[in-house]
């Protein structure tokens, strides 16, 4: 198996790509670039980020109802 780190100018790209998709005015794209970021930022799977509905999120944490091991809470920084 193959591994390899973002280096820390293909970071920076990374994150500028990101912020033009939220900032979007297309919805799609807005939405995409909120979940990747998410993806990025909490290391939770697709399933349990595509899944969240509004009542999951609490303040500064998230309640996933429904991961790998089970319910479980992911707390945001």
């Amino acid at each position: 198996r193959w591994e390899r780190f973002l280096t820390t100018e293909e970071l920076a790209r990374l994150g500028i790509e990101l912020a033009r998709l939220r900032d979007s005015d297309n919805q799609t794209k807005q939405c995409a670039g909120a979940a990747i970021t998410l993806l990025l930022l909490t290391g939770c799977r697709k399933n349990e980020i595509l899944s969240l509905e509004w009542r999951d999120v609490k303040g500064n944490r998230l309640l996933l109802r429904d991961s790998k091991t089970g319910p479980r809470t992911v707390w945001l920084g």
